[in-house]
């Protein structure tokens, strides 16, 4: 708990210091990117490197991480599982359609 208040006050500290809006949504965007793709990739390298060379607000950067590697973890089963769903039904629409066409008298079942 003490830990979520250090950051808040560390947010409160960067919107007021003298960085430009420019510069906290740049920090807030990259962190953002780093956040909702996968951890170890030549990607986020290059956007932590981005980071570190450009001007831009390493507390926001390090805020949207936490916050979109949460919100990434957490809906990442549940599209998953979406798109599981309408790959096979979409699949067994195909074949079937396939089937009937060539005249078969086969059908796939949904499973």
């Amino acid at each position: 708990m003490i830990l979520i208040l250090k950051y808040i006050a560390k947010l409160m500290k960067a919107l007021a210091s003298e960085a430009t809006p420019n510069q906290l949504a740049a920090g807030f965007i990259l962190g953002m990117i780093v956040g909702l793709t996968p951890l170890m990739s030549l990607h986020n390298l290059l956007v932590l490197i981005i980071i570190l060379v450009v001007k831009v607000n390493l507390g926001f950067a390090v805020l949207a991480f936490f916050i979109f590697t949460c919100v990434s973890n957490t809906i990442d089963e549940k599209c998953r599982g979406i798109l599981n769903t309408a790959f096979h039904t979409t699949t067994i629409i195909i074949l079937n359609t396939l089937l009937k066409f060539i005249g078969h008298h086969i059908y796939f079942k949904s499973i």
